[in-house]
C-alpha cells in the first residue's frame, strides 16, 4: 500500500445563513441551535454565524447527577478562544456564580452570555435542578448533543415560557420537535416532511423570514377583511334605517351595484396584496378581540351615523328640495281614511319609479364610503405591501 494522502472533510456555513440569521435578530427573533453535534463545534458554529456576537460570553454549563459519593451538581466553565491565535481549540476556565446562580445574583451582566450545554446536561437540569430552567432557557443558545426525545422537550419548555416556537430540521430526528413547534418546516422531502407542516424545496433557512412574512401578512389581511366585511353590513344596516324613517329602501339594482361592482374588486385588491420585503420588529396583533381591532371599527361606526345622518337631514334643507311624503295627502283628524290614502298612495309608487332624494344621496354616499373604508383598512407597512403587484 501506497500513503497518497489525507482526505479533510469541512462542512463549511451556507452563504444563506448568516444574512438571514442577521435579518431575524434584526427583527427581535430570537435564534437557537438545537443539534446532534459536539458541544464545542456548535459553540463555534453559532460564533461564526452571529448567533453569538462577538462581544458576548458563552457558558457552559455542565450538570452532574447524583452517585454514591457525592449529590448532583452544576458547573460552569466560560469558552474562549486563545487570544495568541496559534489554536481555535476553544479553551473551558472555571467560574462560579453567587449563591449557586439563583438567578438574581451572577457574576456576570444580565444579557451578555451565552448558555451552552449538551442534552445530558439537558436532562440532569430537569430532574434535579428545575428551577435553573427558566433562567438558562432564556438565555441558552446552544443545545448539542440532543436526542430527538429531548430536541422535543426543549421545544415544550420554550412554548411554557409563552414563546412561539419555529423548528427547521431536515431528519427523521426531527420529527417530534417539527411536531411539538408552533411551526415546524421541513428541509427536506424525505422523512421530516411528513411531520411538519411545512415543507422548503431549497435546503436552507432561507425559507424562515418568508415564512414570517407572508404569515404576519396573512393574518393582517383576515383581520383586515373581516372588518370590512362587519363596516359593510352595519353601514347597509344604517342606510336601511334612514330610509325607512321615509318609508323608503334601496332598490334591487342599487343593492347589486354595491354588492357586485364595488365589493368584488375590493375583495380582489385587498385580498391579494402581498407580504412586505422587510420583517418589522415587532407581531401584528393576534387576537380579534383587540383594543386595537375594536377601537378602528367603532370609530368607523361613529362616524359613519354622524356622516349618513348628516347628509340624510341637511339634503331636506337645500332649495331645490322637493318632499314627497306618502302622508302628505292625508287628513290628520280621520285615522281610517289616513290608512286608506296611504295604502293607495304606496301602491302607485310600487307601480312607477320616483324621485328620492334622501335615497340617491345615501346611495352614492355608501359607494364612495365603502371605496375610502377600503384604502383605510388596506393597512401597508410593516406587514404588507402598499400596493398590488
Amino acid at each position: 500500500m501506497d500513503f497518497l494522502g489525507l482526505l479533510i472533510l469541512e462542512n463549511r456555513l451556507k452563504p444563506e445563513t448568516k444574512p438571514i440569521l442577521e435579518e431575524l435578530i434584526a427583527a427581535n427573533i430570537r435564534t437557537v441551535m438545537i443539534t446532534g453535534d459536539n458541544i464545542q463545534t456548535a459553540t463555534t458554529v453559532a460564533k461564526n454565524c452571529g448567533m453569538i456576537p462577538e462581544s458576548s460570553k458563552v457558558i457552559l454549563v455542565e450538570a452532574q447527577g447524583p452517585n454514591s459519593s457525592s449529590p448532583a451538581s452544576v458547573t460552569w466553565k466560560l469558552l474562549e478562544y486563545p487570544q495568541n491565535g496559534k489554536n481555535n481549540k476553544l479553551q473551558e476556565t472555571p467560574i462560579s456564580f453567587e449563591d449557586g446562580f439563583d438567578g438574581k445574583t451572577q457574576t456576570i451582566a444580565d444579557n451578555d452570555y451565552h448558555f451552552s450545554m449538551s442534552g445530558k446536561t439537558y436532562e440532569n437540569l430537569e430532574k434535579h435542578f428545575t428551577y435553573l430552567l427558566p433562567k438558562l432557557l432564556m438565555n441558552g443558545t446552544v443545545f448539542a448533543r440532543m436526542s430527538p426525545g429531548q430536541k422535543a422537550a426543549i421545544i415544550d419548555d420554550f412554548r411554557k415560557l409563552d414563546y412561539y416556537v419555529g423548528m427547521c430540521g431536515d431528519g427523521a430526528n426531527d420529527c417530534a420537535a417539527l411536531k411539538m413547534a408552533n411551526a415546524g418546516i421541513s428541509l427536506s422531502v424525505q422523512e421530516a416532511s411528513v411531520a411538519a407542516p411545512f415543507n422548503s424545496h431549497v435546503t436552507n433557512i432561507q425559507c424562515v423570514p418568508e415564512l414570517l412574512k407572508e404569515g404576519r401578512a396573512a393574518l393582517v389581511t383576515s383581520f383586515c377583511m373581516f372588518k370590512y366585511m362587519s363596516m359593510f353590513g352595519l353601514i347597509e344596516y344604517i342606510n336601511t334605517l334612514l330610509l325607512y324613517w321615509q318609508r323608503n329602501i334601496f332598490g334591487n339594482n342599487q343593492f347589486l351595484v354595491h354588492d357586485f361592482a364595488i365589493m368584488f374588486v375590493i375583495f380582489l385588491t385587498m385580498s391579494s396584496t402581498p407580504a412586505y420585503h422587510k420583517l418589522a420588529p415587532y407581531r401584528p396583533p393576534g387576537q380579534l378581540i383587540s383594543p386595537s381591532m375594536l377601537l378602528s371599527v367603532v370609530y368607523n361606526i361613529l362616524f359613519t351615523i354622524a356622516m349618513q345622518t348628516y347628509a340624510f337631514l341637511i339634503i331636506q334643507e337645500q332649495s331645490w328640495y322637493s318632499r314627497t311624503d306618502v302622508y302628505s295627502a292625508c287628513h290628520p283628524g280621520n285615522t281610517s281614511l289616513n290608512i286608506n290614502l296611504t295604502h293607495e298612495l304606496i301602491s302607485e309608487r310600487t307601480k312607477k319609479n320616483y324621485e328620492s332624494f334622501e335615497n340617491s344621496t345615501l346611495w352614492l354616499l355608501t359607494a364612495v364610503h365603502f371605496v375610502i373604508l377600503a384604502f383605510i383598512f388596506s393597512k401597508g407597512k410593516p406587514f404588507r405591501k402598499t400596493t398590488v403587484y
